[in-house]
């Protein structure tokens, strides 16, 4: 390998490196700060479309809480469903000629 060949391969070894830090520390910051959403954004039925969120601790009432959460998402879930199954079995309809 000529010189040049070897400093432009630690050129882009360099520049690969410092692009994965730098992209790793903005996840970093970005994961510790969250951002409140705009103020004109929120619509009238956000109870509707609130997503249960788990907690982070680890004590039994933590896992407890996460436990009940996903309960009743899972039973959200099978009442939708049960739900679509029933819209999907369309009985058939007769035809009438004209």
């Amino acid at each position: 390998m000529s010189t040049t060949a070897k400093v432009a391969l630690i050129i882009v070894i360099i520049a690969v490196v410092a692009g994965g830090a730098y992209w790793w520390l903005a996840g970093q910051n970005n994961a510790s700060a969250p951002s409140a959403p705009p103020s004109g954004s929120i619509s009238s039925n956000t109870a509707a479309n609130a997503q249960p969120t788990l907690t982070s601790g680890n004590s039994n009432a933590d896992l407890n809480q996460d436990l009940a959460t996903i309960n009743a998402q899972m039973n959200g879930f099978a009442t939708d469903s049960a739900s679509m199954s029933q819209s999907l079995n369309d009985q058939p309809v007769s035809q009438s000629q004209l």
